[in-house]
């Protein structure tokens, strides 16, 4: 008889295989939207009705991802799934950002997502840095891992942070990589609301 533990990883694995659908779907639009812009044989008319419906499209599956990605978050969390994000972004001393990629990560799998998602939680690391990117960076990062360390059931290896600095040409660039429980999104009450693309 298949008990409850049983029930809940078979229903995990079910959400986790539609959450890389939902993403593979959001690639395939955007690949598809690239395409049409370049696109040079439709009258302009066509061209702008079809641009017009394929954006409010990848909008709407945007959204019904992160809507689902929070539901698949809260899920996995009483039962102490490891489910976390990873962010790459380049920071400056001139407090310019740059978002690389951001991924949620189950277990060993990798999932890239929207940028707008990371764009959100980077924008949430660095709101009260007072005009210092590094030390805004380092002290979010420390307060959530002393955060995650008195949780039970948390391992201290989804807590991650990389600074590393560019030295040539010497322009006061950071190269930072953040890895958290994706718990956080919840916690910080993170939404994304702005799709404009």
């Amino acid at each position: 008889m298949t008990n409850n533990s049983s029930l809940n990883e078979i229903e995990f694995l079910k959400r986790n295989q539609m959450m890389n659908e939902m993403l593979h779907q959001i690639r395939e639009q955007e690949e598809l939207i690239k395409h049409m812009k370049k696109e040079e044989g439709i009258p302009e008319r066509a061209h702008d009705l079809v641009m017009t419906a394929l954006t409010n499209e990848l909008i709407q599956k945007k959204t019904l991802f992160y809507d689902f990605l929070i539901n698949f978050i809260s899920f996995g969390m009483p039962w102490s799934y490891k489910i976390d994000i990873e962010v790459y972004f380049i920071a400056t001393t001139d407090n310019l950002l740059e978002i690389l990629e951001g991924a949620i990560v189950v277990g060993k799998k990798f999932y890239l997502i929207p940028l707008e998602i990371v764009n959100r939680f980077v924008n949430s690391i660095l709101q009260d840095n007072n005009g210092d990117v590094l030390s805004g960076v380092l002290s979010f990062y420390q307060e959530q891992e002393r955060h995650y360390d008195q949780i039970s059931g948390v391992c201290l290896d989804s807590c991650y942070l990389k600074i590393m600095e560019e030295l040539f040409p010497g322009t006061g660039r950071y190269y930072i990589h953040i890895r958290l429980p994706a718990q956080i999104l919840i916690e910080k009450n993170i939404t994304v609301s702005d799709y404009s693309l």
